[in-house]
């Protein structure tokens, strides 16, 4: 049919498909000869050695996920809370609690008891292990002022000697016993506050006693030149100050912030009228400076942090005409720095250390965490030598509410070393 001048021609249908594979059918499905295999055989071979390196990070994964799974269908972890409210708000003041004593000295206990009729004017804190460690702290409060006792016990201390040249096969122990009276007056923000300065000053006597160790073999067994410590009896005035700052927060884990501190305190000769026993002793004066930081930052909701500490000791100007006792020494060990070591392993006048932390979720009712930490003690801190530096690394899984950490299970090691540790109820 003829069309007008000028008018377009008209357009033509679209054409209808006819490939019968697009239509419906009854002919059976087609299935392959064989399994189809997830991956190829030279896929598993470049992915073996990656998958055996992880191996351990994905056991603790599959132990994360049915922990909780198991915790989340019997709500354990609300029973759990529970009862520790319960037992952290008694009706008569008195309330138990676990004692963090530091490590090695098997489980411990405490006691805590703050009369209700006196409000906050008098607290008693009794501690013990099954390793015979005791502790016994008695205080009066008044306003910024608190008047204490301290009693400790510690019968096993491990000892290695002095310098970063210590060997774990010099491995023995000491017991000391410390007495002190202070005199404390400080000042702290409300922990509710974004920034919190804190500061205090102390005052009083302090005792302390060298005795043979109780976890064989003793010290001066090891190192005979030493023996002269033995029942040695120092006394010392003590005074200090404490200042710092203090702008950490986030839950479960504290995740953004830092916290610096700097800690002067002076060991000097007694005071014959404020003597515990008597200052007819021979014992060293010396001024102890430490400085500490840390600082965290986050991303994402449930907060994936980044962690950084420091801390710095340094002890002078030392009078040589006594000994320094192993307890004045500064140490790093366990829970001291370098958490693969033993307790104590390294200890001297002046000390350096810092670490490195990452954490992360891995459940809602658990995360991981991964560490790094490097460290020295010095004679003096001129003597800091990049070569004298030891460092350990540490993976652990911290089981937590949505408000706090509650525990710890992990391992740390280092040329040579390894250890697994745990800890409840200490959060952070």
């Amino acid at each position: 049919m003829a069309t007008a001048a000028g008018d377009e021609p008209a357009p033509s249908p679209l054409p209808v498909a006819s490939d019968s594979s697009l239509l419906a059918s009854n002919a059976p499905a087609w299935v392959p000869d064989r399994p189809v295999p997830a991956e190829e055989g030279w896929d598993t071979g470049v992915r073996m050695p990656l998958r055996i390196a992880t191996l351990p990070l994905s056991i603790l994964g599959y132990a994360a996920r049915s922990t909780t799974r198991y915790l989340e269908e019997h709500q354990l972890h609300t029973r759990v809370s529970s009862g520790v409210s319960t037992l952290a708000h008694p009706p008569l003041g008195l309330s138990l609690k676990p004692a963090h004593m530091g490590p090695g000295v098997g489980f411990s206990a405490a006691a805590d008891w703050s009369p209700s009729l006196l409000g906050n004017l008098f607290t008693a804190d009794l501690a013990g292990s099954t390793k015979k460690y005791t502790r016994t702290l008695l205080a009066v409060h008044r306003g910024p002022a608190t008047f204490s006792y301290d009693y400790g016990w510690r019968p096993r201390e491990p000892y290695f000697g002095v310098g970063i040249g210590s060997s774990d096969d010099d491995n023995s122990s000491y017991a000391w016993r410390q007495q002190r009276y202070r005199l404390t007056l400080g000042y702290r923000r409300r922990q509710t506050d974004k920034i919190r300065p804190y500061v205090s000053t102390w005052v009083g006597p302090r005792e302390v006693t060298i005795r043979h160790g109780r976890l064989a073999p003793s010290f001066e067994d090891v190192f005979p030149g030493q023996a002269n410590l033995l029942n040695l009896r120092q006394e010392h005035f003590v005074y200090g100050v404490q200042s710092g700052l203090d702008t950490r927060a986030g839950k479960p884990h504290w995740s953004r912030g830092f916290q610096a501190e700097f800690r002067g305190e002076r060991f000097d000769k007694p005071i014959k009228a404020l003597t515990i026993r008597s200052g007819n002793t021979s014992s060293p004066q010396f001024t102890r400076l430490t400085f500490s930081g840390q600082a965290g930052v986050s991303f994402w909701t449930d907060p994936r942090t980044l962690r950084l500490a420091f801390r710095a000791v340094s002890a002078s100007p030392l009078r040589d005409v006594a000994p320094l006792l192993p307890p004045d020494f500064a140490t790093l060990g366990a829970g001291d720095g370098l958490a693969s070591l033993d307790l104590g392993r390294f200890r001297d006048r002046d000390l350096l250390y810092g670490s490195l932390m990452y954490i992360f979720p891995v459940s809602s009712h658990f995360e991981f965490e991964i560490h790094s930490e490097t460290g020295s003690v010095f004679q003096r801190m001129r003597d800091a030598k990049r070569t004298n530096f030891r460092h350990s690394h540490g993976i652990s899984l911290r089981p937590r509410t949505d408000t706090m950490v509650i525990g710890v299970i992990g391992a740390d090691w280092s040329p040579g070393e390894f250890v697994i540790r745990y800890e409840l109820g200490k959060g952070e």
